[in-house]
Protein backbone atom coordinates (compact mmCIF):
# COMPACT_ATOMS: atom_id res chain seq x y z
CA UNK A 1 0.00 0.00 0.00
CA UNK A 2 1.23 3.47 -0.85
CA UNK A 3 1.22 4.67 2.78
CA UNK A 4 3.87 2.10 3.64
CA UNK A 5 5.89 3.21 0.61
CA UNK A 6 7.42 6.13 2.53
CA UNK A 7 8.72 3.85 5.29
CA UNK A 8 9.90 1.17 2.88
CA UNK A 9 11.70 3.61 0.59
CA UNK A 10 13.38 5.26 3.55
CA UNK A 11 14.51 1.91 4.91
CA UNK A 12 15.76 0.87 1.47
CA UNK A 13 17.75 4.08 1.13
CA UNK A 14 19.33 3.53 4.54
CA UNK A 15 20.10 -0.07 3.66
CA UNK A 16 22.24 0.94 0.69
CA UNK A 17 25.85 0.80 1.82
CA UNK A 18 24.93 -0.32 5.33
CA UNK A 19 27.10 -3.22 6.43
CA UNK A 20 25.56 -6.24 8.09
CA UNK A 21 26.99 -8.84 10.41
CA UNK A 22 25.80 -12.14 11.80
CA UNK A 23 24.59 -12.46 15.35
CA UNK A 24 27.13 -15.17 16.14
CA UNK A 25 30.02 -12.68 15.86
CA UNK A 26 28.37 -9.83 17.82
CA UNK A 27 28.52 -9.41 21.57
CA UNK A 28 24.84 -9.98 22.53
CA UNK A 29 25.00 -7.12 25.03
CA UNK A 30 25.70 -4.77 22.11
CA UNK A 31 22.56 -5.66 20.15
CA UNK A 32 19.85 -3.00 19.96
CA UNK A 33 16.28 -3.74 18.96
CA UNK A 34 14.17 -1.42 16.82
CA UNK A 35 10.51 -2.51 16.86
CA UNK A 36 7.74 -1.14 14.64
CA UNK A 37 3.96 -1.49 14.80
CA UNK A 38 1.99 0.16 11.97
CA UNK A 39 -1.73 0.12 11.38
CA UNK A 40 -2.86 1.14 7.89
CA UNK A 41 -6.45 2.32 8.29
CA UNK A 42 -6.97 2.74 4.55
CA UNK A 43 -6.52 -1.00 3.93
CA UNK A 44 -7.15 -2.32 7.44
CA UNK A 45 -3.66 -3.87 7.44
CA UNK A 46 -1.44 -4.40 10.48
CA UNK A 47 2.35 -4.48 10.10
CA UNK A 48 4.93 -5.57 12.68
CA UNK A 49 8.68 -5.37 12.14
CA UNK A 50 11.89 -5.67 14.13
CA UNK A 51 15.52 -5.20 13.23
CA UNK A 52 18.74 -5.43 15.17
CA UNK A 53 21.87 -3.28 15.37
CA UNK A 54 25.35 -3.71 16.77
CA UNK A 55 25.60 -0.49 18.78
CA UNK A 56 29.42 -0.62 18.64
CA UNK A 57 29.44 0.02 14.87
CA UNK A 58 25.74 0.61 14.23
CA UNK A 59 25.69 -2.23 11.74
CA UNK A 60 22.62 -4.32 11.05
CA UNK A 61 22.64 -7.73 12.71
CA UNK A 62 21.24 -10.79 10.96
CA UNK A 63 20.15 -13.56 13.33
CA UNK A 64 21.66 -17.01 13.08
CA UNK A 65 21.05 -20.13 15.15
CA UNK A 66 20.63 -20.24 18.12
CA UNK A 67 19.27 -16.65 17.92
CA UNK A 68 15.70 -16.21 16.69
CA UNK A 69 12.72 -13.87 16.80
CA UNK A 70 9.00 -14.64 16.71
CA UNK A 71 5.79 -12.63 16.65
CA UNK A 72 2.72 -14.09 18.33
CA UNK A 73 4.52 -17.45 18.47
CA UNK A 74 5.24 -17.52 14.72
CA UNK A 75 8.70 -17.11 13.10
CA UNK A 76 9.28 -13.71 11.51
CA UNK A 77 10.52 -13.47 7.91
CA UNK A 78 13.66 -11.47 7.09
CA UNK A 79 13.29 -8.79 4.42
CA UNK A 80 16.83 -8.60 2.96
CA UNK A 81 16.23 -5.14 1.49
CA UNK A 82 15.77 -3.37 4.82
CA UNK A 83 16.94 -6.01 7.35
CA UNK A 84 13.55 -6.04 9.09
CA UNK A 85 12.03 -9.27 10.33
CA UNK A 86 8.40 -8.75 9.35
CA UNK A 87 4.85 -9.98 9.70
CA UNK A 88 1.90 -8.34 7.95
CA UNK A 89 -1.74 -9.10 8.70
CA UNK A 90 -3.64 -8.17 5.55
CA UNK A 91 -7.16 -6.84 6.02
CA UNK A 92 -6.92 -7.51 9.74
CA UNK A 93 -6.84 -5.05 12.61
CA UNK A 94 -4.51 -6.93 14.95
CA UNK A 95 -4.78 -5.48 18.48
CA UNK A 96 -1.26 -6.37 19.63
CA UNK A 97 1.93 -8.20 18.83
CA UNK A 98 4.20 -10.16 21.18
CA UNK A 99 7.84 -10.15 20.07
CA UNK A 100 10.09 -12.85 21.53
CA UNK A 101 13.80 -12.46 20.82
CA UNK A 102 16.34 -15.05 21.95
CA UNK A 103 20.01 -14.06 21.64
CA UNK A 104 23.17 -16.13 21.10
CA UNK A 105 23.38 -16.75 24.84
CA UNK A 106 19.79 -18.04 24.78
CA UNK A 107 18.49 -15.18 26.90
CA UNK A 108 14.88 -14.36 26.04
CA UNK A 109 13.44 -10.84 25.78
CA UNK A 110 9.71 -10.18 25.38
CA UNK A 111 8.10 -6.95 24.16
CA UNK A 112 4.33 -6.62 23.76
CA UNK A 113 3.21 -3.91 21.34
CA UNK A 114 -0.36 -2.63 21.38
CA UNK A 115 -2.18 -1.23 18.37
CA UNK A 116 -1.27 2.45 17.88
CA UNK A 117 -3.80 5.05 19.04
CA UNK A 118 -6.18 5.92 16.21
CA UNK A 119 -6.33 9.17 14.25
CA UNK A 120 -8.51 10.03 11.25
CA UNK A 121 -9.11 13.03 9.03
CA UNK A 122 -12.38 14.94 9.45
CA UNK A 123 -14.86 15.48 6.60
CA UNK A 124 -12.98 17.88 4.34
CA UNK A 125 -13.02 18.48 0.60
CA UNK A 126 -11.02 21.68 0.06
CA UNK A 127 -7.72 23.09 1.31
CA UNK A 128 -6.26 26.49 0.51
CA UNK A 129 -2.72 27.15 -0.69
CA UNK A 130 -2.48 30.81 0.32
CA UNK A 131 -4.13 30.91 3.72
CA UNK A 132 -4.00 28.95 6.94
CA UNK A 133 -5.96 25.70 7.18
CA UNK A 134 -6.84 24.24 10.58
CA UNK A 135 -7.52 20.51 10.43
CA UNK A 136 -9.14 19.05 13.58
CA UNK A 137 -8.54 15.33 13.60
CA UNK A 138 -10.84 12.56 14.81
CA UNK A 139 -9.21 10.83 17.75
CA UNK A 140 -7.48 11.42 21.06
CA UNK A 141 -5.48 14.60 21.76
CA UNK A 142 -1.72 14.54 21.21
CA UNK A 143 0.19 13.21 24.21
CA UNK A 144 3.07 15.64 23.88
CA UNK A 145 6.81 15.14 23.36
CA UNK A 146 6.55 11.35 23.14
CA UNK A 147 4.10 11.57 20.25
CA UNK A 148 4.07 13.43 16.94
CA UNK A 149 1.16 14.07 14.57
CA UNK A 150 2.17 14.59 10.94
CA UNK A 151 0.12 15.84 8.00
CA UNK A 152 1.27 14.56 4.59
CA UNK A 153 0.18 15.54 1.09
CA UNK A 154 0.92 14.00 -2.29
CA UNK A 155 0.46 10.82 -4.29
CA UNK A 156 2.43 7.59 -3.65
CA UNK A 157 5.34 9.67 -2.30
CA UNK A 158 4.03 12.02 0.37
CA UNK A 159 5.68 15.19 1.61
CA UNK A 160 5.44 16.62 5.11
CA UNK A 161 3.23 19.71 5.33
CA UNK A 162 2.92 20.17 9.10
CA UNK A 163 3.64 18.43 12.40
CA UNK A 164 2.69 18.93 16.03
CA UNK A 165 3.82 17.45 19.35
CA UNK A 166 1.90 19.91 21.50
CA UNK A 167 0.40 18.16 24.50
CA UNK A 168 -3.39 18.27 24.38
CA UNK A 169 -3.54 19.40 20.75
CA UNK A 170 -6.56 18.19 18.79
CA UNK A 171 -5.81 19.97 15.51
CA UNK A 172 -2.95 20.73 13.17
CA UNK A 173 -2.42 24.04 11.35
CA UNK A 174 -1.29 24.12 7.74
CA UNK A 175 0.30 27.53 7.34
CA UNK A 176 -0.26 29.62 4.21
CA UNK A 177 2.28 28.57 1.60
CA UNK A 178 3.09 25.27 3.30
CA UNK A 179 2.11 23.34 0.17
CA UNK A 180 5.01 25.03 -1.62
CA UNK A 181 5.43 27.73 -4.24
CA UNK A 182 4.99 25.23 -7.08
CA UNK A 183 1.68 23.79 -5.79
CA UNK A 184 -1.05 24.18 -8.39
CA UNK A 185 -4.84 24.10 -8.00
CA UNK A 186 -6.26 20.63 -8.41
CA UNK A 187 -6.95 17.35 -6.70
CA UNK A 188 -4.46 15.90 -4.26
CA UNK A 189 -4.36 13.31 -1.48
CA UNK A 190 -3.81 13.84 2.23
CA UNK A 191 -3.10 11.61 5.18
CA UNK A 192 -2.37 11.89 8.92
CA UNK A 193 0.17 9.85 10.88
CA UNK A 194 0.17 9.49 14.65
CA UNK A 195 3.56 8.17 15.76
CA UNK A 196 4.93 7.53 19.24
CA UNK A 197 8.30 6.27 20.46
CA UNK A 198 9.05 4.51 23.74
CA UNK A 199 11.74 2.37 25.32
CA UNK A 200 11.84 -1.41 25.16
CA UNK A 201 10.13 -3.40 27.88
CA UNK A 202 12.91 -5.98 27.75
CA UNK A 203 16.21 -5.95 25.89
CA UNK A 204 19.97 -6.25 25.95
CA UNK A 205 22.11 -3.70 27.78
CA UNK A 206 22.29 -1.76 24.51
CA UNK A 207 18.53 -1.11 24.73
CA UNK A 208 16.45 -0.02 21.79
CA UNK A 209 13.11 1.56 20.96
CA UNK A 210 9.50 0.82 20.06
CA UNK A 211 7.77 2.88 17.39
CA UNK A 212 4.00 2.79 16.94
CA UNK A 213 2.31 4.40 13.98
CA UNK A 214 -1.34 4.79 13.02
CA UNK A 215 -1.93 5.88 9.42
CA UNK A 216 -5.30 7.45 8.71
CA UNK A 217 -7.45 6.73 5.71
CA UNK A 218 -6.34 8.58 2.59
CA UNK A 219 -8.60 11.46 1.62
CA UNK A 220 -8.88 13.11 -1.78
CA UNK A 221 -9.26 16.90 -1.55
CA UNK A 222 -9.17 19.89 -3.85
CA UNK A 223 -6.24 22.24 -3.41
CA UNK A 224 -7.54 25.72 -4.13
Amino acid sequence: MKKLTLLLLTCLALAVGCKKEKSEVVDPDHIQQEIWSIYDSDNNDSYFGIRFYDNSWYRRVILENPSFVTLNNLPMVLNPLNSFYEVKYNNQKTPSGTFVFSDAWKRVFINIIDLPTSIELPPIDTLYRNKDNVVTWIGDPCLGSQEVITFYEGFIIYKTIATTSQAGATSITLKAGSFGATALPGNTYIILYRESTSSLQQGEIAGGKIIRRYESMIKKVYLK
